[in-house]
C-alpha cells in the first residue's frame, strides 16, 4: 500500500464497512423476528398475495431511484476534487426532483386505486392506498441516504435501518400477542414504522446537510445534463431490470399459483437477506475516491474480489448449517422452500464478485456497457424462466437465479480486462496471502473492536 492517502482510504473503507456489519447483523436479528411472527400467521395464500402487493409498491422506489448510481458518483466525485458547490447543486436537483415524482405516484395510486385494480378485490385496493404511504416516506429515506453516503455517514443509515424493524417488531408483536395478526396488520406495521423512524433521523440528516451551510449551490443546473450524458444509459439499464424484476411474482401466480409466489419468496428473501450483509454499502462511495490513485485501484479490485468471494462462500456455508433445521422445526408448510434454497445459495459467492467488479465499472462511468449488458442480461433471464416455468416449475426461477448473474460477472471481468488496463484479476493476490493481507485483517479485526469497545462504554 503506498502513501499515507491510500491507507487513510483503506482505513476509512473498514471502518465504514464494519459500521455497516454492526448495524446489518442487529437489523437482520430483529427482522428475522418480524419474519418469525409474519409468517407463523399468515397462511402461504396471504403471504402469497403480500409479496403481489409489494411488488407493486417496489414500483414506485423503482421509479424515483432511477439514476441514482450515476448521481451519488457524480456527487462523490465533486466531492472528492473539492466542487462542492456542484455537489450541492445535484444533491438539491436530485432531492426535489425524487420528491415530486414520489407524490405524483402516491396521489395517482391512493386516488386511483379503485380504477387501476378495478379487477381486484375491495380488500386488495384498500391495502394498495395503506403501502402507498410508503412512496412517500421510503423515497424521503432513500435522499437522505445518498447524502449520508457521499459524506460517509454510515451509522446513520444503519439506525434507520434498526429503528424501522424494532418499532415494527413491537407492533407485530402486540397483534402475535392478540391473536389477531393478519395481512392489515402487517400492512399497517410496515407504514407506520417506516414514517416513524424517518422522524427520528432527520434532526441527524439536518446536521449532516448543514455542512454545506457555507457553500453556495452553483447557479447553472446540472442534474438534466448528467442524466443526458452518464445517466441515460443508466436509466435505461435500471428500467429493464425493475420491470424484469416486478414481473416474476406474477408469472409464478399465472403459471402456478398464488402459494407458489410464497414459497419461492421464502427461498429468495433468505438468499437477498445474505446478500444484504455482504459488505458493500462504503464501496460505492470510496472506489470513485480511489480512481484517484491507478496503483491502488487496481491492486484493491482483486483483493476487493479475492475477499469479497471468501466472504460470500463463508456465508453460504454458515447458513447452509442454520437455515434448514430452521425451517424444518418452526416453519414447516415453507419446507418446499428449501431445495430452492439449496441450489439459490451458489448464487452468494457470484453475488459477492459482482459487487466489486459492477462498483468499478459505475466508477468509470461504463453506464452504456452496463445498458447493453443488463438488456442481454433480462432478455436472457426472461427467456429460462419463460421457457422453464411452465415446464419445471419454481426451479426455472431457481436456475436464474444462478445462471444469469455468473454470466454477468463473467461479462464484465472481460470487459474491464479488455478496455480499462490494469483492471484484471491478479492471480498473485488473489491466490496469495501476504504481509498486505495480514495488514487488511489486522485493520479489519481492529475496526470491528473499536466499535464494540465503544457500544461496550455505552
Amino acid at each position: 500500500m503506498s502513501g499515507p492517502h491510500s491507507k487513510s482510504l483503506i482505513k476509512t473503507f473498514l471502518h465504514g464497512e464494519a459500521v455497516f456489519a454492526f448495524w446489518n447483523f442487529s437489523t437482520k436479528g430483529v427482522g428475522l423476528l418480524n419474519t418469525f411472527l409474519t409468517i407463523s400467521s399468515l397462511t402461504l395464500y396471504q403471504y402469497g398475495v403480500f409479496q403481489l402487493l409489494l411488488s407493486i409498491a417496489g414500483l414506485s422506489f423503482d421509479v424515483t431511484s432511477l439514476g441514482g448510481g450515476v448521481i451519488s458518483n457524480e456527487i462523490t466525485r465533486a466531492v472528492g476534487e473539492k466542487r462542492e458547490a456542484d455537489a450541492k447543486k445535484i444533491y438539491l436537483e436530485y432531492f426535489f426532483a425524487r420528491i415530486s415524482l414520489a407524490i405524483l405516484l402516491w396521489a395517482i395510486v391512493f386516488f386511483g386505486s379503485t380504477y387501476i385494480f378495478s379487477s381486484y378485490s375491495l380488500e386488495f385496493i384498500k391495502d394498495m392506498r395503506v403501502i402507498s404511504f410508503l412512496f412517500l416516506t421510503e423515497v424521503i429515506f432513500l435522499t437522505i441516504r445518498t447524502l449520508c453516503l457521499v459524506r460517509l455517514k454510515l451509522s446513520l443509515i444503519g439506525i434507520r435501518a434498526a429503528l424501522n424493524k424494532s418499532i415494527q417488531f413491537v407492533i407485530l408483536l402486540f397483534f402475535f400477542v392478540q391473536g389477531n395478526l393478519g395481512l392489515k396488520q402487517l400492512i399497517w406495521s410496515i407504514v407506520i414504522s417506516s414514517f416513524l423512524s424517518l422522524l427520528v433521523i432527520l434532526p441527524n440528516f439536518f446536521r449532516i446537510f448543514g455542512e454545506w451551510k457555507g457553500v453556495k449551490a452553483t447557479p447553472t443546473k446540472l442534474l438534466f445534463n448528467i442524466f443526458l450524458t452518464n445517466g441515460t444509459w443508466e436509466v435505461s439499464r435500471q428500467l429493464i431490470n425493475k420491470a424484469t424484476f416486478r414481473i416474476k411474482p406474477w408469472l409464478i401466480k399465472l403459471f402456478i399459483s398464488t402459494e407458489a409466489v410464497a414459497i419461492f419468496s421464502i427461498a429468495e428473501m433468505i438468499v437477498s437477506t445474505l446478500q444484504d450483509v455482504l459488505p458493500s454499502k462504503t464501496l460505492q462511495s470510496i472506489v470513485p475516491l480511489w480512481l484517484k490513485e491507478k496503483k491502488l485501484s487496481a491492486k484493491m479490485f482483486s483483493f476487493g474480489i479475492k475477499y469479497y468471494f471468501l466472504t460470500g462462500l463463508a456465508l453460504a456455508i454458515i447458513a447452509l448449517i442454520i437455515v434448514p433445521p430452521v425451517i424444518n422445526l418452526f416453519f414447516d408448510k415453507y419446507t418446499q422452500s428449501l431445495s430452492l434454497f439449496y441450489f439459490m445459495i451458489l448464487n452468494l459467492p457470484i453475488f459477492a464478485v459482482g459487487i466489486v467488479t459492477g462498483n468499478y465499472v459505475v466508477a468509470h462511468r461504463k453506464q452504456k456497457f452496463l445498458f447493453f449488458l443488463h438488456l442481454s442480461r433480462n432478455i436472457l433471464a426472461l427467456l429460462i424462466i419463460l421457457c422453464t416455468l411452465p415446464f419445471i416449475g419454481l426451479w426455472g426461477l431457481a436456475i436464474e437465479s444462478v445462471i444469469v448473474p455468473f454470466l454477468m460477472t463473467l461479462g464484465i471481468y472481460f470487459y474491464t480486462k479488455k478496455r480499462t488496463p490494469g483492471f484484471h484479476f491478479d492471480q498473485k493476490i488473489i491466490f496469495g496471502f501476504s504481509g498486505e493481507d495480514r495488514d487488511i485483517v489486522k485493520k479489519l479485526f481492529t475496526e470491528i473492536k473499536g466499535i464494540f469497545l465503544k457500544i461496550k462504554a455505552i
